[in-house]
């Protein structure tokens, strides 16, 4: 499966991007599988990742989460907290959206990765036709409702986001899948 990432002008119309479903929740045994989605977006100065999951009241310690070639990882949180993970210096920026849809109550952040920063992370300026590699993730390890959960957007074995080590490990042999830069 291939995620495009769609080529914009300023700033993305989410409403009109494709949108990525997390659906694998390795090891999950419970029915608790928050329906979680990404939609990605090439502006002419930044990558733009919107990340959502449907949740009423979601435990503070919830994440949403993406993950790309070169180290990057960057989670945010209900309330709209930022977490830049794996070697952080990309001056990231999130916005806090939540609201409600057909599909229901939902929480999430618009983030916006500067393009020089992350050029250097990826080693290549991202551009129309350029394949990159990485994932999404819906967490939540520790919380206080006690529905710990682990969904990819790529299948992957699942890992605790907020231990260091085994977020060094992940970036070290991550399950990446490909996302594809398309000019439409």
């Amino acid at each position: 499966m291939t995620v495009y990432i769609n080529r914009v002008g300023s700033a993305p119309d989410f409403d009109a991007l494709p949108i990525a479903k997390l659906l694998d929740y390795p090891g999950e045994k419970r029915d608790f599988r928050p329906f979680a989605q990404a939609q990605f977006a090439l502006g002419e100065k930044a990558l733009f990742v919107r990340l959502m999951a449907f949740e009423v009241d979601p435990d503070p310690q919830s994440r949403l989460s993406v993950a790309l070639e070169g180290g990057v990882l960057l989670s945010c949180f209900p309330g709209g907290r930022l977490e830049e993970l794996g070697g952080g210096g990309l001056g990231a920026k999130a916005q806090e959206i939540g609201s409600e849809d057909l599909q229901g109550i939902y929480w999430g952040a618009d983030l916006a990765l500067p393009l020089a920063p992350l050029s250097n992370r990826l080693g290549r300026t991202p551009a129309v036709g350029m394949t990159m590699r990485g994932n999404v993730f819906k967490s939540l390890h520790g919380g206080k409702t006690g529905r710990d959960h682990f969904g990819c957007l790529f299948p992957c074995s699942p890992f605790d986001l907020g231990d260091e080590g085994q977020v060094r490990s992940f970036l070290a042999k991550p399950g990446f899948g490909e996302l594809t830069i398309v000019g439409y």
